[in-house]
C-alpha cells in the first residue's frame, strides 16, 4: 500500500576522514616546515594582535558612546513641543508690536495698534465660546461685567477708527485704550 520508502539516514563518516586528512596535513606542514620559522615571532604576533584587539574595541566603545550622544541630540531636537509655552510666546510677541505702534509717533500706527488689539479681542472672544459675527455679537453674549465694559469701550474706539474715515486720536488717547485691552487681555489670561 505504502509505496513511499524510508530515506536512509545520512553517512558523514567520509566527511570526516577527509577534513581529519585535511587536519593532519596542516598539522604536519606546520611542524616541519613552519614552526622553527613561527615559533619565534608568536609572542610578537600575539602582542600585535592583542594591541589591534585593544585598538578596535577602543574604537567600537567610541562609536557606541557618540551614536548614544546622537540619539540625546537628536531626541532633543525632535522632542514635543511646548505648544502652550509657543503659543503664550506668540502672543507677547504679538501684544509687543501692538506697544510699539501705540508708542510710535505716527498717529496711523496708534490706530493700528487699536485695531490689532481689537482683532485680538476677537480671537479671545471666540476661543473662550461666545458666539457671534462680530466683536459687538460677541460681547453681548458675553454679558456684564468690569472686563466686558472695558472691551466694549475700547472696541467703540476701534469702529470709530474703522468705519469713519478721517478720525483723528491723540497718543494719549491710543494709550488708553490700549490699556483697556490690556485689562480685558489680562482678565481673561491672554497676558
Amino acid at each position: 500500500m505504502n509505496d513511499i520508502q524510508p530515506i536512509p539516514p545520512l553517512d558523514f563518516s567520509p566527511l570526516i576522514i577527509i577534513f581529519d586528512k585535511i587536519a593532519s596535513g596542516v598539522s604536519y606542514v606546520y611542524t616541519m616546515y613552519l614552526a622553527d620559522t613561527i615559533d619565534p615571532i608568536l609572542p610578537i604576533i600575539k602582542g600585535v594582535l592583542s594591541i589591534l584587539s585593544a585598538l578596535f574595541a577602543a574604537i567600537i566603545i567610541f562609536l557606541l558612546l557618540k551614536i548614544q550622544y546622537l540619539v540625546k541630540e537628536d531626541s532633543k531636537k525632535y522632542a514635543p513641543v511646548d505648544v502652550e509655552g509657543s503659543e503664550k510666546q506668540k502672543q507677547q510677541i504679538a501684544w509687543e508690536v501692538i506697544r510699539n505702534h501705540v508708542n510710535s509717533p505716527n498717529q496711523a500706527e496708534w490706530k493700528l495698534a487699536i485695531i490689532e488689539a481689537d482683532s485680538i479681542l476677537d480671537d479671545l472672544l471666540k476661543e473662550i465660546g461666545y458666539e457671534g459675527e462680530t466683536v459687538a455679537e460677541k460681547l453681548r453674549a458675553a454679558g456684564d461685567g468690569e472686563a466686558i465694559g472695558w472691551a466694549w469701550e475700547a472696541h467703540k474706539m476701534r469702529n470709530k477708527i474703522a468705519h469713519e474715515g478721517g478720525t483723528d486720536i491723540t497718543q494719549r488717547e491710543a494709550k488708553r485704550i490700549i490699556e483697556l485691552y490690556e485689562r480685558v487681555f489680562k482678565k481673561f489670561g491672554y497676558l
